[in-house]
């Protein structure tokens, strides 16, 4: 299926929309990626290098499986504003459907809300990619600065798996 406003070409930057209601902040970000699923697949559930190419993720492991059979993956990441800079560590735990979605919350970490998907569509030859994600903090941010890095980060981390997935080797044949 060719999405109707990329018109199956390469979609070279990330549609991203950012909003707020009721006080948790949600953006969502799109891209068109000239691989196949299983590929895109491979690149996103590679939990343990996430840090390797995501920008901002400083560390990603995984810690194991809860009860619920969900992966636990430890990780760290760097959120910068104007002279500000601030480290969050958190457990997210992540349930995975191959290979159209991966979906994750907050299992321990300084949220209220944090939770979001990736998803993959085949999109002719390529991959239609979605990025997710409501976020509350529990610590103090403006919203307007929890937006813009919201904004930015899923923007890059989009980019980022691009690159990455035309970077490495191609996906088995599916």
């Amino acid at each position: 299926m060719v999405h109707p406003s990329l018109g199956g070409a390469s979609q070279r930057e990330p549609s991203v929309s950012v909003r707020t209601i009721g006080g948790v902040h949600r953006a969502r970000a799109t891209l068109r990626i000239d691989a196949a699923p299983a590929r895109v697949w491979e690149v996103l559930s590679d939990y343990e290098r996430l840090d390797d190419f995501v920008p901002g993720i400083t560390r990603s492991q995984v810690r194991g499986v809860a009860e619920d059979g969900s992966i636990l993956v430890e990780q760290a990441s760097r959120g910068r504003f104007l002279f500000l800079s601030r480290t969050v560590e958190l457990v997210i735990a992540i349930r995975e459907e191959p290979p159209s979605r991966v979906r994750f919350r907050q299992h321990e970490g300084p949220f209220s809300v944090y939770e979001g998907s990736w998803e993959i569509a085949r999109d002719g030859g390529g991959s239609l990619v979605t990025f997710a994600i409501s976020v509350r903090p529990d610590f103090f941010a403006p919203g307007f600065v929890v937006r813009g890095e919201l904004k930015d980060r899923s923007k890059r981390s989009l980019e980022a798996v691009a690159r990455e997935v035309a970077a490495a080797r191609p996906a088995a044949p599916e």
